[in-house]
């Protein structure tokens, strides 16, 4: 009893306990990266913002002509300005027709939307009325400023797979970047690991009727398998294997 005891003491593996300071190190460290990644999003939209405003100030200057009254040539650069704009987001929106299609479905549903559902239609609709293409870059960047549970969500899956379809963002693209930057498992991409994990079972389906028939066949005295081109009789029994091969179907 005292040798087990001993060799079960001498088995038991020391636990590492970890320093206080180093759990401290690891949450300062955490910290450290999310602020880097806050700040890096929050210089992005204040990027987006300057190139905005240098458009609508580009924009303005081209439509202002001195007259007689400053403030009467200030209004009608104003004006002009702003029917501009309304008529490239008009343009805009007409050649991306899929907005109106994305809201129409969204409309048509009875439940309320989710507050990240709002998040990304939000966004949509502001780079849409500033005039800009919501281009796969964009949407990568609304991605990244989301929650992960939010992006799990099923409505917000169904959004994406309209949006990525709507952009012609290739599945494997769409793949890498949500593992990239570790997002959650696109509904898509599960959609088509099932699938293939479902072609795997029939092809294997497949050879299991394959090797039975085989068995079957071996089953049979020698004296009845057909001979190629001798009698009436072997085509006969040739026929009838034929059969049993055409009801087994293809493998592939």
């Amino acid at each position: 009893m005292r040798n087990s005891a001993a060799q079960a003491a001498n088995d038991t593996t020391p636990i590492v306990k970890v320093h206080s300071v180093e759990r401290l190190q690891a949450a300062v460290d955490s910290l450290a990266a999310a602020k880097t990644k806050q700040s890096q999003r929050l210089a992005k939209s204040i990027q987006h913002l300057n190139e905005d405003r240098r458009d609508c100030l580009t924009t303005k200057f081209k439509h202002f002509v001195v007259h007689d009254s400053v403030d009467h040539d200030v209004q009608q650069m104003r004006e002009a300005s702003e029917q501009q704009r309304q008529q490239r987001i008009e343009e805009n929106i007409m050649h991306q027709s899929w907005y109106q299609d994305l809201l129409r479905a969204l409309l048509s549903r009875e439940t309320p939307l989710h507050p990240a559902e709002l998040f990304i239609v939000q966004a949509v609709r502001r780079i849409l009325n500033d005039g800009q293409e919501f281009t796969p870059a964009l949407l990568y960047h609304v991605l990244l400023a989301m929650d992960l549970d939010d992006v799990a969500l099923p409505e917000v899956q169904q959004i994406l797979v309209c949006l990525r379809k709507a952009l012609h963002i290739p599945i494997d693209d769409w793949e890498a970047f949500f593992v990239k930057h570790g997002l959650p498992e696109p509904i898509e991409v599960q959609q088509r690991k099932e699938h293939k994990a479902e072609k795997r079972q029939v092809r294997l389906a497949k050879l299991r009727n394959v090797m039975t028939m085989n068995q079957v066949l071996r089953q049979f005295p020698p004296r009845i398998l057909p001979k190629p081109g001798l009698s009436h009789r072997g085509s006969r029994k040739s026929g009838l294997q034929l059969q049993l091969l055409q009801r087994l179907g293809p493998f592939d």
